[in-house]
């Protein structure tokens, strides 16, 4: 078996994006996929006018996509997306569980 990447330890190094609006997700990416911090993700096109501006999702880290909201819905505030980096990062602490 030949591994593409390099083994990733998940301790505080993952990061949750979540949505600011509500709208219709439009992925860049799919699970499974390396990104770099800063990357396009995704956008959220609004559902009452498809032709606004669209809010986009960029990566607050860089590394392994591993969850990603199956359906296409967005709520505002709701996770919609995960990576997880090997980079510690500074807001994940304690409860890992529970935090954002």
């Amino acid at each position: 078996m030949l591994l593409l990447f390099k083994p990733l330890h998940y301790t505080h190094t993952h990061a949750c994006m979540q949505t600011p609006v509500a709208g219709v997700l439009s992925w860049k990416v799919k699970a499974g996929d390396i990104v770099t911090e800063g990357q396009l993700l995704g956008e959220v096109v609004n559902i009452e006018d498809p032709f606004a501006v669209r809010t986009p999702l960029y990566a607050r880290t860089g590394g392994l996509i591993f969850g990603l909201l199956s359906h296409k819905l967005a709520i505002p505030g709701k996770i919609v997306i995960k990576v997880a980096g090997d980079t510690p990062l500074p807001w994940r602490t304690g409860n890992l569980l529970t935090s954002r």
